[in-house]
């Protein structure tokens, strides 16, 4: 099974970066590393994403392990938990870079968007699970694919590389391939949530409907 995950991820990312020609290879880095710099030396801290991120990883922790708490707890954690260890990293990783989008809106946004958008991919997979036998999929799939499409309206690109003469690679790039990865990783029950999480995130963000904003 780890094998497996390590094959899985060495492909996807060893294959977007040999895409750009070697001389083009370089800037691509600079802004990768840019990019990670400026998100970690942000004076904003973020504390929703944080909170986030280690319920991941401590669900994640106890879904692996099968260990178990008070009920209260894990009540909490269990449906922040993945059970392979390359959905933890793909998600861990995507709940990082989001910390800007908290850094954009304030906490207090932040929270209210993520809290209405987990519940809303929650009672729509509970209503799937009821009608159809869909089977359900633990993980904070509807916060990460909810603020994937926030990520994708309000992050502006800071770079383009060309693939075959064509600009069709950015800086953006790179987070879109580790949400696809996470989202067809478990099969159907993975990519029927993602897509779940994605219209729900599209709601939110839509202006006809009062959708939220980073800015104002």
């Amino acid at each position: 099974m780890v094998e497996r995950e390590v094959f899985l991820s060495t492909l996807i990312w060893i294959f977007s970066l040999t895409i750009a020609r070697s001389h083009e290879r370089e800037s691509l880095f600079k802004v990768l590393i840019c990019k990670t710099c400026a998100i970690s030396t942000a004076k904003a801290h973020a504390p929703i994403s944080k909170a986030l991120i280690m319920a991941t990883l401590i669900g994640s922790g106890m879904k692996v392990s099968g260990a178990r708490t008070v009920p209260f707890v894990n009540r909490i954690l269990f449906p922040f938990g993945f059970p392979r260890l390359l959905e933890v990293l793909c998600a861990v990783c995507l709940l990082f870079v989001f910390r800007q989008l908290e850094r954009q809106m304030s906490s207090r946004k932040f929270v209210a968007y993520v809290a209405v958008s987990q519940a809303a991919t929650e009672a729509l997979q509970y209503s799937l699970a009821r009608t159809t036998g869909y089977r359900y999929q633990s993980g904070p799939y509807g916060i990460i694919f909810s603020l994937l499409v926030l990520f994708h309206f309000e992050v502006p690109v800071l770079s383009k590389f060309p693939v075959f003469e064509y600009d069709v690679v950015s800086d953006k790039s790179f987070i879109y391939m580790a949400a696809l990865q996470l989202s067809v990783y478990s099969g159907f029950r993975s990519a029927s949530v993602s897509c779940i999480a994605t219209f729900v995130g599209l709601l939110l963000t839509s202006r006809s409907v009062g959708g939220f904003a980073s800015s104002g």
